[in-house]
């Protein structure tokens, strides 16, 4: 159980290790999963997670979370039509509904009804680093990606640290609903995908 600030004690008689975190809050709000470290008692690797409400409708919901830096991590999803980020924030069926500038996330992305037909490609690009291609504040930032399909957490990616570049290229979503990892970080800019 978390306090009010969304905080929970780790129990003394768990071990050192990575272990598995299931995140729940009444039935109004999707099940979550997601991983922490501890190290000598001492939880090294403290998970950011957000919970998206349970919709009655078809949508894919993708979350994006980060460390403190760098303070603006941009959420894009490209389709064969629309291009939506920050700066267009709602075309057809794809829908930015939070751009955060300050730090944590949460940066969602919603398909809405997804198309069979159509490819939808997801990444995050390091929009403080103002394009400085060497840089590995995105690589190093603890960004978690998680996946919900309908009602359901599909799956998560967690950014590979110490990689130099300005996008990560997580994901492609094929057929409505499968999910094709990339996991790439490179040097291309939102306008070359």
């Amino acid at each position: 159980m978390s306090d009010s600030e969304g905080s929970a004690p780790i129990p003394n008689d768990v071990e050192d290790g990575e272990h598995k975190l299931l995140v729940t809050k009444g039935d109004e709000y999707v099940k979550t999963e997601g991983t922490f470290v501890l190290d000598k008692g001492e939880v090294i690797s403290t998970p950011q997670l957000s919970l998206p409400k349970k919709v009655d409708f078809e949508r894919i919901k993708i979350v994006l979370d980060w460390g403190e830096y760098p303070y603006d991590l941009d959420a894009h999803i490209v389709d064969s039509n629309f291009h939506v980020y920050y700066g267009n924030m709602k075309k057809g069926k794809l829908e930015l509904d939070i751009d955060d500038v300050s730090s944590f996330g949460p940066e969602t992305i919603t398909i809405k009804e997804p198309s069979v037909t159509d490819v939808y490609k997801y990444y995050v690009y390091n929009y403080s680093d103002g394009g400085n291609v060497t840089s590995n504040r995105l690589s190093n930032s603890e960004a978690q990606i998680k996946i919900y399909i309908d009602n359901d957490f599909k799956t998560s990616f967690k950014v590979t640290p110490n990689l130099e570049g300005i996008t990560w290229h997580v994901f492609d979503i094929v057929n409505g609903k499968d999910i094709v990892p990339h996991n790439v970080i490179n040097s291309m800019l939102p306008q070359d995908y």
